[in-house]
């Protein structure tokens, strides 16, 4: 059996949303999320549009035999530059705020209980100029050299850059999340 070789155990979350309820679900084992995603999609109803997957930029949470939007978790890429902040001051607050400008944009829209369209338009004209800020200021740090990529802030950087349009879903379709916090 080619799964009794496997080390570790696993916990996927999903959070569905049916009607005006939020369902959650938690996969423990020795599964990875995309193969526990897989399963679930094996079940769903046959000819509707392609669910959001959010996750962190882990390529095993992919499933296979499924289409999915893939989105990446905003929080994680944060985390990158709040690991590293003591050594990289500066520019760790800066990434750190403007990712802070784009949260709160996105709780106003929760306060104002915007419907998924509303929300993305909303962050597409309050949120994406501050994203692309962060963007072109993340590749000036790599393409003119002020950064060391295999730094800690290159590396954090680096992690924003390849995960860029993962990262950035909430401005390009509705409903698409910020982050998997709520797992």
């Amino acid at each position: 059996d080619p799964d009794s070789t496997r080390k570790g155990i696993f916990t996927t979350g999903i959070v569905s949303k049916w009607h005006d309820h939020q369902i959650a679900l938690f996969m423990t084992g020795g599964n990875h999320a995309g193969e526990n995603f897989n399963e679930l999609l094996k079940r769903r109803a046959t000819g509707l549009s392609p669910p959001i997957q959010m996750c962190d930029g882990a390529s095993r949470n992919k499933s296979e035999d499924f289409e999915a939007i893939m989105a990446n978790c905003l929080a994680h890429a944060r985390r990158q530059f709040v690991e590293i902040i003591n050594s990289f001051p500066d520019e760790c607050a800066y990434m750190i705020e403007g990712i802070g400008k784009v949260y709160h944009h996105d709780a106003i829209a929760r306060e104002d209980k915007l419907s998924a369209d509303e929300r993305l338009a909303y962050h597409q004209q309050q949120s994406a100029p501050i994203i692309a800020e962060l963007e072109e200021w993340c590749r000036k740090q790599i393409n003119e050299k002020i950064v060391e990529p295999n730094s800690g802030l290159g590396k954090a950087i680096n992690y924003m850059l390849n995960r860029w349009e993962k990262l950035t879903r909430f401005l390009q379709i509705p409903g698409a999340p910020l982050d998997n916090n709520i797992c």
